[in-house]
């Protein structure tokens, strides 16, 4: 009740004095009888925003709801009903549970684009933060993938020239059942397809381009030619980009 009355007196002090002025709530943190009392007493209702510190155990599949939606997470795991059409989310924090135990950061890099895919096809959520260390030896965080130095910040900034603030186009129609994917606008005339499955999977996509050029998730880049206007590409777990022309 205290937590919930002070967000309300600090919201309303705050519009009388800015009508425009935007109010984030204090983060939420984990679903517990805590945060469902709180959200019961109104913590929320006097926000524009709700601030979320998550740690999904594995990245969302771009239909969820939200980050950390399931029993089996623990924690950070925040409930769907936080949001609703009139109220947009914070992601503040962004980590995984796997990352809080001895060798759990390896490979939670991969979860970067997948995460931020997701954001992108959710209008209701305005930011997404990554909470990234420059060291494994706290065991927290997003980092140690394929040996390379500071992977997680590879990723970021990968997954942010690429994907973040792009216009998304339709989605692929045909891909094989769970194959993930988002198409984005890219720059120079070209077009983004970021894919992964849950599977290593075979597609064939069709490819008008005589060129395009794979990115892995850490920016390492190969050209590839189609043959007979299809691309055939092994997608796996770790999403990989393909960019080219739209011609």
């Amino acid at each position: 009740k205290v937590c919930a009355r002070a967000s309300r007196i600090l919201y309303e002090a705050m519009k009388e004095a800015d009508p425009e002025a935007e109010f984030i709530t204090a983060s939420i943190v984990r679903a517990s009888p805590f945060t469902e009392e709180l959200i019961r007493q109104g913590f929320a209702r006097y926000a524009d925003h709700v601030d979320v510190h998550t740690h999904p155990y594995e990245a969302p599949a771009l239909s969820a709801v939200t980050i950390g939606n399931t029993e089996v997470e623990g924690f950070g795991a925040i409930r769907a009903h936080v949001t609703n059409e009139n109220l947009s989310v914070y992601y503040g924090e962004v980590s995984a549970p796997l990352a809080h135990a001895p060798n759990g950061t390896v490979g939670q890099a991969a979860a970067i684009p997948k995460q931020l895919a997701w954001v992108l096809k959710q209008p209701q959520v305005k930011m997404l933060s990554y909470l990234v260390l420059y060291s494994s030896e706290a065991n927290l965080g997003f980092c140690n993938i394929h040996e390379d130095p500071l992977p997680a910040n590879n990723a970021i900034n990968v997954a942010a020239h690429l994907l973040d603030g792009r216009p998304l186009l339709e989605d692929l129609e045909g891909l094989p059942e769970g194959v993930e994917h988002i198409r984005v606008e890219g720059a120079d005339g070209r077009e983004v397809l970021l894919l992964w499955s849950r599977e290593p999977t075979t597609v064939v996509l069709p490819c008008a381009t005589p060129n395009v050029e794979l990115i892995d998730l850490i920016g390492r880049r190969r050209d590839v030619r189609p043959e007979d206007g299809r691309l055939s590409l092994t997608v796996t777990p770790n999403p990989q980009y393909i960019a080219g022309r739209k011609e």
